[in-house]
């Protein structure tokens, strides 16, 4: 098992910065987009929209909904973990 890095703020959580690089990639990709779509979906990141315009093709949306669907996990396993240790000090 890999060493553990200490957590200082909310940087240096993994899932924050994959979900950073999502965010700067999509950002990236929206830029292309017809310009009034820059307003409507751009800022709004919906994908699934943006796919079935044919602003991004089925990989491209695949990619990214894979993507955000390991960071839920992430969330979901931080959210896990935060409630354990909340329960344990509560112990205390």
């Amino acid at each position: 098992m890999g060493e553990r890095k200490k957590i200082e703020s909310f940087e240096d959580l993994e899932v924050y910065q994959k979900l950073l690089e999502l965010h700067l990639e999509i950002s990236k990709i929206s830029l292309k987009f017809p310009k009034h779509e820059l307003y409507e979906l751009g800022s709004q990141n919906h994908l699934h929209v943006a796919y079935r315009k044919g602003y991004i093709n089925k990989d491209t949306y695949l990619e990214f909904r894979q993507r955000y669907e390991e960071c839920a996990k992430m969330l979901r396993g931080l959210e896990s973990a935060l409630r354990r240790w909340k329960a344990r000090e509560g112990q205390r």
